[in-house]
């Protein structure tokens, strides 16, 4: 349970971020979309080789800063027009959205040997629904 409270704790911190460096993260997105990918690649690989990371490591693995992210740029669409939190939100809500998918591919490849199992398939469906919408998130790939 305490697994999963960590999300919600973990959208302060990350609108704060996003609240100072907003206009930063909207003028280098490629620059954190590759940083991020570099990220996801080394938490994948250290599952591949299966290296435990210890608690409060793990939260990329656990999706538990993709859930935070995803939870603001949900919210990003509620918050009242025309204050501070909602054109913050709104300014990096794409960027937001692609780095938590880029960030969900650890979780995923974590979960995936129990959704292939019958587990709990509803995450490869999830998965499988969320590729177009990140794709068509790039720009170029719009202008197109």
């Amino acid at each position: 349970m305490i697994e999963y409270s960590i999300s919600i704790f973990l959208v302060v911190p990350i609108y704060t971020l996003i609240h100072f460096y907003a206009r930063k993260i909207h003028r280098n997105e490629y620059w954190v979309y590759l940083i991020v990918l570099i990220i996801s690649i080394i938490n994948t690989l250290l599952l591949a080789f299966n290296v435990e990371l210890p608690i409060g490591l793990n939260w990329i693995q656990n999706g538990n800063i993709t859930f935070a992210m995803f939870t603001i740029v949900m919210f990003g669409g509620v918050l009242k027009k025309k204050t501070t939190p909602y054109k913050t939100v709104l300014q990096v809500r794409r960027e937001l959205a692609i780095t938590g998918f880029i960030l969900l591919i650890p979780h995923a490849v974590l979960r995936l040997d129990l959704a292939l199992g019958g587990y709990n398939f509803t995450g490869i469906i999830a998965a499988i629904i969320m590729v177009p919408l990140v794709i068509t998130s790039f720009t170029f790939i719009r202008k197109k």
